[in-house]
């Protein structure tokens, strides 16, 4: 549905602005929206490239999850349990991105073409695992970003701090090819556990306005660039300022896509699970079996 419905607006966007197309949108979505691979084509999953991903990720990953789920106590499991019952044992998980980011990223540059982009499919592929073996062992993991939520955010902003010092003044070799990525991957994983410490502390609880912008995280992610690329379009021959372009696209953004998930998505049927979403009668089933017990 995506690829057919969402993503097409912005190829023909861009065509209009290239002069490379001059009909309308519905012309080009009937004749020429699915001719040829783009770029050179016009077919395109583009923003929804994670998708075919996080697929081949579950099918390829989903035996080793099963055997985890059978195996709590795994040796594997049990090693990281250890390790990352100090912050520095988060360390472990970096040396696999590393690795990947100067053995792979300079050959397989990231396209999102899925065929050859070696290394996109590694470094989200061990992410993916990374996020299953975190929540496997949860407890342990818990209590660990909540009670060292400083040291994890002091890192992000010492190692974000770094990173800009070195991007902007450094023209070595060394440190753009080998020292620089690990930086980056320190700066990111620290990020990323002071959010779950974050998101753990503020946001562990029962709320109708969490469970509501929960359900709207994934229709959000497929209409917003589509509603970006066509709100600037339709901007850019304006005299305004920057700030002011700015304020509009960001507003515009979010306003364009609650409204179409609100009225739209959410409110009818069958479009609800093509944006992810479930069916009401699978909700009230579960809302019953809950009740039940």
């Amino acid at each position: 549905m995506g690829i057919i419905l969402v993503v097409p607006p912005q190829v023909y966007i861009e065509r209009l602005n290239n002069a490379e197309y001059s009909g309308s949108n519905l012309d080009f979505w009937s004749s020429h929206a699915f001719r040829g691979i783009y770029p050179e084509g016009n077919f395109s999953w583009h923003h929804l490239w994670f998708l075919p991903y996080l697929l081949a990720f579950s099918l390829a990953l989903t035996p080793l999850f099963l055997y985890f789920r059978n195996n709590p106590d795994n040796q594997f499991l049990n090693w990281i349990k250890e390790q990352v019952k100090a912050p520095v044992g988060f360390l472990w998980f970096l040396l696999p991105l590393y690795l990947a980011q100067i053995l792979l990223k300079p050959y397989f540059p990231e396209t999102h073409a899925f065929v050859g982009d070696w290394y996109t499919l590694v470094n989200y592929s061990l992410l993916f695992f990374y996020g299953f073996v975190l929540i496997t062992i949860k407890e342990i993991f818990w209590k660990i970003v909540l009670d060292n939520i400083r040291i994890f955010l002091l890192s992000g902003m010492v190692f974000f701090s770094v990173y800009l010092l070195l991007v902007l003044r450094s023209t070595d070799i060394f440190l753009a090819d080998y020292l620089i990525p690990l930086i980056v991957d320190i700066n990111s994983w620290s990020w990323i556990l002071a959010l779950f410490g974050f998101a753990a502390r503020y946001l562990n609880k029962k709320s109708t306005a969490l469970s509501y912008a929960n359900e709207t995280v994934y229709p959000f992610y497929i209409l917003h660039q589509t509603v970006i690329i066509c709100l600037g379009y339709s901007l850019k021959d304006f005299d305004f300022g920057f700030w002011q372009k700015a304020d509009f696209m960001v507003a515009g953004t979010f306003i364009t896509s609650w409204i179409l998930y609100e009225f739209l998505i959410r409110r009818i049927g069958f479009l609800r699970p093509l944006f992810g979403l479930k069916t009401e009668e699978s909700k009230s089933t579960k809302a019953g079996v809950v009740a039940e017990v």
